[in-house]
């Protein structure tokens, strides 16, 4: 786990939108994801952020200290990369939503019941349960 992820991750980020956006955004700007932008949209959990990165669509959605989700409109494997360095530990799931937008998310803990979820139904495409390597 990074430090950056300690103030809005594994712990509550707080009750205002801007502030919890803020947060994070600087945390990955930080990281070096830089060419990114992010507004709050929820301020209770699970909290969701919504922008672009590198010009595309980006969408993070978590509940702290136990999962978080990312969306992203054909986002370059780094992004997903860096956030498991922000995160300390890696995906567990990969999948295509039916929108068409790649879905990375990270659950600690034992992820088989969102797997079963997800394998199950025909609007995930291409669903991976990732190892831990």
């Amino acid at each position: 786990m990074s430090k950056l992820s300690i103030s809005w991750f594994y712990t509550s980020p707080g009750d205002n939108a801007h502030r919890v956006a803020e947060r994070v955004r600087q945390a990955l700007w930080t990281s070096g994801l830089i060419d990114l932008w992010l507004d709050g949209t929820s301020i209770c959990a699970p909290y969701k952020l919504s922008g672009n990165y590198e010009g595309r669509m980006l969408e993070l959605e978590w509940t702290p200290a136990e999962w978080l989700r990312m969306r992203a409109q054909a986002a370059p494997p780094r992004l997903a990369a860096q956030m498991s360095w922000l995160l300390g530990f890696k995906p567990g799931i990969h999948y295509t939503d039916n929108t068409g937008l790649d879905v990375w998310e990270w659950v600690r803990g034992d992820n088989t019941a969102r797997w079963m979820e997800i394998s199950g139904n025909p609007s995930y495409r291409s669903p991976a349960r990732l190892t831990a390597k």
